[in-house]
């Protein structure tokens, strides 16, 4: 997970990654409920690669504050580090 915390957008990007392929590069056969990325986690990362906008909401209704537009990748990083790596060293 830190490689898509910190890289997600540009290899969903690069790849054009939908949910569904990334969510089996994530989670793969993880069965730990505990150990697995939410899915609207990996539905996040696949929508970076969309218009800013989509993002944009998504992060609004998950985090309930808006994001500046110049800073949706910073936000998204932000949120998926404190929420899988909490407080382990980048």
């Amino acid at each position: 997970m830190p490689v898509f915390v910190d890289h997600g957008t540009e290899i969903a990007s690069h790849f054009e990654l939908d949910e569904k392929h990334l969510d089996r590069i994530v989670n793969g056969d993880v069965t730990d409920p505990g150990k697995r990325v939410d899915r609207q986690d990996v539905e996040l990362i696949a929508m970076s690669a969309l218009p800013e906008h989509y993002l944009n909401l998504k992060l609004r209704d998950l985090t309930g504050r808006s994001v500046a537009r110049d800073g949706i990748a910073p936000a998204l990083r932000d949120y998926l580090r404190q929420k899988y790596l909490g407080n382990r060293v980048r």
